[in-house]
């Protein structure tokens, strides 16, 4: 019994001594960041992005998508792609990802 209270008491105390406090979630600069890129604030998801510089005056934002830098223009309503997708997922769940993506960029 006196080992049931004690082990109770050593889970409470790591419980409470290892917990995380709540952060205050702010960010605070004590001058303007300018035109430099580098000291804009990033934000995105991998796919849709913004870098927001903090100036006082005026507040720039500038945004980017994935599909303006992917290198080339795509076309990405391929009524094709719909037909050769069974096969291109086999491919894939039976250990061929080379022969995949080579169906893929052909069906593209």
């Amino acid at each position: 019994m006196l080992r049931r209270y004690l082990c109770l008491l050593l889970l409470i105390i790591s419980v409470t001594g290892f917990s995380q406090h709540k952060p205050t979630l702010k960010l605070w600069y004590t001058e303007p960041s300018g035109k430099v890129w580098e000291n804009a604030l990033p934000l995105g998801n991998g796919r849709l992005g913004a870098m927001v510089y903090g100036n006082v005056g005026t507040e720039t934002i500038q945004l980017n998508e994935h599909t303006v830098w992917s290198g080339s223009p795509n076309r990405n309503d391929n009524p094709n792609a719909l037909s050769a997708l069974p096969e291109i997922r086999r491919l894939i769940l039976t250990g061929k990802q080379k022969e995949a993506e080579q169906l893929a960029n052909q069906s593209v």
